[in-house]
């Protein structure tokens, strides 16, 4: 009988020890069962943010594209007008090269005249100019010999007056 409270004592202890472990095993699995839900809840609150950030990103990329297209579209038509812009300029800068260009050769042109009509005036003045000298000339020797001349006929006016007064 010893032998089988002995066993009856161990079996006992066995017994609680595997009841303790039990629970302790419940415990366990009830703490594990609670973290497996708080990890359940996380991880669908986290697909659940994780599905806002990508529908987001989603409707943000969508906008950009639109917006790159946008500026696509700006951008083409400013390049359309810069070209515009730039042949136009080109039209009337040379239209302006060839109005400076006939204006250059009318004024060339003027001023070939202008300097034949000097030419032409510079001839006529010396022309003039020598016939006054020339002119000039002939009135000294005029004048020299009206002076001979009126020299002259004083020095016969003074003879006749002294054979007058003789007389």
């Amino acid at each position: 009988k010893a032998s089988q409270t002995r066993d009856s004592m161990k079996w006992n202890e066995e017994k609680s020890k595997l009841k303790k472990r039990l629970r302790e095993s419940e415990k366990t699995l009830v703490m594990l069962a609670g973290e497996k839900e708080r990890l359940s809840m996380s991880n669908v609150q986290a697909e659940k943010q994780l599905n806002e950030v990508r529908e987001e990103n989603f409707k943000s990329l969508a906008r950009l594209q639109a917006q790159v297209q946008q500026t696509k579209i700006e951008n083409d038509a400013l390049n359309k007008k810069l070209y515009e812009v730039r042949e136009e300029n080109f039209k009337s800068l040379a239209k302006l090269q060839a109005q400076h260009a006939e204006e250059m050769n009318s004024l060339a042109t003027q001023l070939g005249e202008f300097k034949s009509v000097q030419s032409l005036n510079t001839i006529q003045w010396a022309e003039q100019k020598s016939s006054m000298a020339s002119r000039l000339e002939e009135f000294k020797q005029s004048m020299e010999k009206l002076k001979t001349q009126k020299a002259e006929a004083e020095s016969k006016l003074t003879e006749e007056r002294a054979v007058l007064m003789v007389t």
